[in-house]
């Protein structure tokens, strides 16, 4: 395991994942997430499941309101990025 000598990441200048990822990178993966939470199948595309049996509803209606600011979010720079909407537009 390893090498014959030891080094910190600062030293070896390595990072972690989560540094190197862009903010697309980081909204995908907090939706993600939050599915997770809500035991829903991952990526924003699928379709939105039930709350989970045990739940409460309230704390159901935080936890999805949190993943619709970041689904708005995540399907607003795809749309970016695809060109269906431009900067001029997402201001609204």
């Amino acid at each position: 395991m390893g090498g014959k000598y030891f080094a910190c990441r600062h030293c070896y200048q390595l990072a972690y994942r989560s540094q190197r990822e862009t903010a697309d990178d980081r909204a995908d993966r907090k939706a993600n997430n939050i599915r997770k939470k809500l035991d829903w199948e991952p990526g924003i595309l699928n379709a939105m499941g039930d709350k989970p049996k045990g739940m409460h509803w309230k704390t159901y209606y935080r936890i999805w309101w949190q993943y619709n600011e970041v689904s708005d979010q995540v399907l607003l720079r795809i749309s970016k990025k695809l060109g269906i909407i431009d900067d001029r537009l997402s201001k609204f």
